[in-house]
């Protein structure tokens, strides 16, 4: 009985031969068959956002330190004379780079006058490969695991005992020559000495070795590095590579921002208390300096940005359905969502971004706070505008009042088997709207047609019925005389009389305003 008066029920064909769709389950049932996916996805936000917000801090304090070093930084016109009023001050210095003493290795007849002398050595070992293969024939059957060794060089002992099958692959416990870094003790531009957090920033290593072969049988130059093996181009298990590099070579010309302390320079600590220090390659001017970090600063917090920006879009991602479920219940919401960007993770993970990035910036830089704030409610700004009332909206005529009340039924879906809701697509609609609801919704139409608007558009559709008398309707006489005479024709009987027409017409149910 039910399913014969609400074919809109779920599950019951219609005249229209399609089947509706299934109700949506609700969203407790929906959190309770995602939880994991819905604990990983909180997990993914809280990550990004916290990356966001730690990372606009950084850029933020970043460039003000900048800011400020730039504004007080002193330009020293020779390195090689240290004045005494730029001390505890921000300085600039250029000059060719002065080390000593000289950086060498003895066994290996290397050395060079540099900041930095790196010995890299590696060895040859056996390493383990491991491949799984998962059966498609069987998908329910375990995955067959399978191992494989080879031999490479590597900077580290590989512990053999670990291995799936160690029999015949067994490698050195260590390495007999270790890897190790000198540095100059002394390193000077022009009459200025430099600190060691200083001598920490020549990282940039080139590789080199020396001119002659070094001694002994075992130890061989070959491509830029030393061999310690029989045969270079068949190395045994425990062989070493050896190979030296450097870093800041004297007579290099170098640039400096740094703070001058005595004849020392060392980091500036701004007022925010993060550490300004520079050191780049060549004669840099200060602009360039501080261009080339302001640069470097952008490029490093917008890196950020999109990892953090990814992260929360993985885990909106992750927390779909819900975040589906909860979109649908506000209209603002489901407009924001389908405003073109097509999906709500998107648009939704972009505007929480965009607002973590603008409220860091608020109060170095309101004005492109303010700008970032405007972008990320623009989606939310649009919605709204949709849903505003139009002011040049017209108020319907006293003539078209009647004919709204037909409409009527059209503005109030669920008369023909369609949910209510705030707004109902045309596709929802024709999927439940059946022939039975068409015949119902005429039927209601026609009820509140009124005899004015029937006279008024027969009027209009057939003019000529209403000018045959001059223009005026006919009178219940006439009209029954002309009845009587069509009857008399049809029948072929001329014993009807008027009052039996009458009487036909008293008995039969029609309105009063006909028969007026």
């Amino acid at each position: 009985m039910h399913r014969a008066r609400h074919p809109e029920s779920a599950g019951v064909r219609g005249m229209g031969g399609y089947t509706t769709t299934s109700p949506r389950p609700p969203v407790r049932r929906q959190v309770r068959e995602s939880i994991p996916a819905v604990v990983i996805g909180l997990m993914l936000l809280l990550a990004g956002s916290a990356l966001l917000f730690w990372n606009e801090g950084r850029a933020v304090h970043t460039s003000h330190s900048l800011d400020e070093g730039y504004s007080a930084v002193r330009k020293v016109i020779s390195a090689d004379t240290i004045l005494e009023e730029n001390n505890h001050k921000l300085v600039y210095v250029w000059g060719t780079l002065l080390a000593s003493p000289v950086l060498g290795d003895e066994t290996y007849g290397v050395e060079i006058n540099a900041v930095k002398l790196k010995r890299r050595v590696q060895m040859y070992q056996w390493i383990e490969e491991e491949s799984s293969l998962q059966p498609e024939e069987t998908p329910g059957m375990p995955t067959d695991t399978s191992y494989s060794y080879s031999k490479a060089w590597r900077d580290k002992a590989v512990d053999s005992a670990a291995f799936n099958i160690p029999w015949g692959h067994e490698n050195p416990r260590s390495i007999p020559v270790a890897s190790t870094v000198q540095m100059a003790e002394s390193i000077q531009v022009g009459s200025y000495h430099l600190s060691q957090p200083i001598k920490e920033m020549f990282s940039e290593y080139i590789a080199f070795s020396g001119d002659e072969q070094p001694e002994g049988e075992d130890i061989k130059l070959h491509g830029g590095m030393y061999y310690i093996t029989r045969d270079i181009y068949n190395p045994a298990i425990g062989d070493l590579r050896i190979q030296f590099y450097f870093t800041g070579r004297a007579g290099e010309v170098v640039s400096i921002v740094a703070q001058q302390v005595g004849d020392t320079l060392h980091p500036y600590i701004t007022s925010n208390g993060r550490e300004l220090l520079m050191v780049q390659a060549g004669k840099r001017s200060v602009e360039e300096m501080f261009s080339m970090e302001h640069a470097q600063n952008r490029f490093l917090a917008w890196g950020l940005r999109l990892a953090g920006w990814f992260l929360m879009f993985i885990g909106l991602t992750c927390v779909s359905n819900i975040v589906h479920s909860l979109v649908a219940c506000s209209s603002l919401l489901r407009d924001v969502v389908y405003m073109g960007l097509g999906s709500a993770n998107l648009t939704l993970s972009m505007s929480a971004s965009l607002v973590i990035v603008g409220g860091a910036w608020a109060v170095y830089r309101p004005g492109l706070a303010l700008l970032i704030l405007i972008v990320a409610a623009l989606p939310f700004i649009r919605a709204a505008a949709n849903h505003r009332p139009s002011s040049n909206s017209r108020r319907p005529t006293p003539e078209y009042e009647e004919s709204e009340k037909v409409m009527r039924y059209s503005k109030h879906p669920e008369s023909a088997g369609v949910a209510r809701t705030s707004r109902v697509t045309v596709t929802a609609f024709l999927k439940r709207y059946s022939m039975q609801n068409v015949v119902t919704n005429i039927l209601k139409a026609w009820e509140l047609v009124s005899v004015a608007i029937s006279k008024h558009t027969w009027r209009r559709l057939t003019p000529e019925l209403c000018a045959e008398s001059g223009g005026d309707a006919w009178s219940v006489e006439e009209v029954q005389e002309e009845a009587l005479k069509v009857c008399r024709a049809v029948s072929d009987c001329e014993e009807v009389q008027k009052q039996d027409l009458v009487e036909v017409v008293e008995d039969d149910t029609m309105p009063e305003e006909v028969m007026q």
